[in-house]
């Protein structure tokens, strides 16, 4: 027999199911947008003649509805939480000398995550495919900046009943799961770990938007121009950065928020659907390789 929940139990659950039926919704919206860009394509070649109109018409409309969605999800679930759209968080002055160290460390630790992935998944650097301008420009500015406006901005407001380590540990699997490739994903959970800690820590995304162009600018960069870094000093320097993170996290650690987590998920439909579905679409893209 269930047993009903009473109206304090779910009024407690109600923030966190929004946030899981927010990231399923925008998830479903963009894997259809995704099935639907070679259709996009075809009506481009159709109406333009020019090779460059049809480039910019298939990536205009493609991204154009991407951050479509992420709006029209976040007033669908978000609003009644957030009383603004986005409102910009600054640092305070005394954090920014810290906050810059904080902020190199990170990137030298999100080298390494990718780094030593690639060397136990054995997964090798992509050919660079061809990238129009607004590929570009979606990949290192639009991206990177809607990413951290969700993950590390929306579901950090929305969670922050729950508690820290609640909110860091959801929104690092949220986010892993999000990129939706099992070469993509381990990583982005490791890296969603310490993004979520800073953007809690400084209650601002400014280090993490930062943190995060920079990492895609990189990746999609360095194709065109590549970018030797030794492996001594990118693990060196993520060592020393995971030491720091970890002292000042156990510090403060409270192992009772821990099982804060396990407790919600089974409280979410949208919550289990959506990692039901991503680790279904990442077992299905590694054993068919696409």
């Amino acid at each position: 027999m269930v047993r009903k929940e009473t109206p304090q139990q779910r009024e407690y659950y109600k923030p966190f199911r929004c946030a899981a039926g927010y990231v399923l919704a925008l998830s479903v919206v963009m894997n259809a947008l995704t099935a639907a860009s070679s259709g996009i394509s075809l009506a481009g070649a159709f109406v333009f003649k020019n090779e460059f109109l049809q480039t910019l018409f298939t990536s205009g409309v493609l991204y154009g509805c991407i951050i479509l969605a992420y709006y029209l999800c976040y007033m669908i679930f978000f609003r009644k939480y957030i009383d603004r759209f986005f409102t910009l968080e600054p640092l305070r002055r005394r954090d920014i000398p810290g906050c810059l160290l904080v902020c190199l460390g990170t990137f030298f630790y999100v080298l390494a995550c990718w780094d030593i992935w690639w060397l136990i998944g054995g997964f090798s650097t992509e050919e660079a495919a061809s990238l129009s301008l607004i590929d570009i420009l979606y990949a290192c500015l639009a991206a990177p900046i809607m990413e951290e406006i969700v993950f590390r901005y929306w579901l950090r407001k929305v969670m922050k009943p729950y508690g820290r380590w609640c909110y860091v540990l959801i929104s690092a699997l949220f986010f892993g799961l999000f990129h939706g490739t099992f070469s993509q994903s381990v990583p982005a959970i490791f890296i969603g770990l310490a993004f979520g800690l800073i953007a809690w820590h400084y209650d601002s995304i400014i280090p993490t938007v930062i943190l995060h162009v920079a990492n895609n600018s990189l990746s999609t960069l360095s194709n065109y121009y590549p970018v030797e870094i030794s492996d001594y000093v990118v693990y060196g320097l993520a060592g020393a950065f995971l030491l720091i993170m970890l002292a000042l996290s156990v510090r403060k650690l409270k192992w009772k928020e821990f099982p804060k987590p396990f407790k919600l998920m089974p409280h979410s439909i949208s919550c289990m659907f959506f990692i039901i579905l991503y680790v279904a679409l990442i077992i299905i893209g590694r054993l068919f390789a696409f």
